[in-house]
């Protein structure tokens, strides 16, 4: 549990988050001991740019991304020359992506917060994402709305949202709950080891799954563990409706597949409704 939300903005990708003011309480950083192993899991996995960076080159103005983490996308996007601000609650995950951004001697904003509790300016970006399952991380209802009026409010007067969520063929599943998934695994010649194995929980009728990632590597174990709130298309609807947004567009996968009951992926791109 987060204890305190430090909502703190950088201008730029050098930033230091690694010394605080005295005196000043810091956040439990529920992400950690994910941030260790997030890039390397990642390095071969990158088939949701196909999605992000054609959506994203077809926009004139500043970008949102919620949840950027290590920077994976918020790199790609800024190579791309876009301005990008990445929202992102973990510090450890931030950190990683000011490194890599100061490297390739790459600028990006940062906004230390977790929607729908991030000071986002009114008016100001142009499109917002949420990669990855990212909105399945609000707790409940009232925080998914409270969240898309919150980005609502953030955008331009033609701005547009986009959601990348599981789909149907990725939804949950009690039948398997405490079994040891291998996510991940890899070695490489000097005998480094780096398996990643999922282990749920899901509830049908909450429609949340517990999620463990267990981390075993050639060193010793770590592992972490994630609450998320699946969300159905017929709920999206409604909440896209009852914060101000329509549905222009639904994908079922990263290559603007129709969306079909067996689509891995519901990835949804909705605009403000004219008022």
């Amino acid at each position: 549990m987060q204890l305190t939300e430090q909502q703190r903005y950088w201008g730029d990708s050098v930033s230091n988050d690694s010394n605080p003011k005295q005196g000043e309480q810091r956040n439990i950083d529920l992400y950690e001991i994910d941030a260790h192993y997030y890039d390397e899991i990642h390095n071969s996995w990158d088939s949701d740019l196909n999605f992000w960076v054609p959506f994203a080159n077809r926009i004139k103005g500043e970008l949102l991304e919620i949840g950027g983490g290590t920077g994976r996308i918020t790199i790609r996007l800024t190579v791309e020359g876009h301005s990008v601000t990445s929202v992102e609650p973990s510090q450890s995950m931030r950190s990683i992506a000011k490194k890599k951004l100061l490297e390739k001697k790459l600028k990006a904003k940062f906004i230390e917060a977790k929607l729908p509790d991030a000071p986002l300016p009114p008016g100001k970006y142009s499109a917002t994402l949420l990669p990855a399952d990212v909105f399945l991380y609000c707790k409940n209802k009232q925080e998914q709305e409270l969240t898309l009026f919150q980005i609502y409010n953030s955008l331009t007067y033609d701005g547009v949202v986009a959601l990348d969520l599981p789909g149907p063929a990725l939804g949950l599943a009690p039948e398997k709950n405490g079994e040891s998934i291998i996510a991940f695994e890899t070695e490489n010649p000097e005998g480094h080891l780096l398996k990643v194995q999922h282990i749920c929980y899901d509830d049908v009728i909450r429609k949340t799954r517990k999620l463990t990632i267990q981390y075993e590597t050639s060193t010793g174990n770590e592992e972490s563990t994630h609450e998320l709130l699946y969300v159905s298309l017929e709920e999206m609807r409604a909440l896209l409706e009852i914060t101000g947004f329509e549905i222009a567009n639904i994908y079922g996968d990263y290559s603007l597949d129709s969306y079909t009951p067996r689509s891995e992926r519901m990835i949804i791109v909705a605009k403000k409704r004219a008022n």
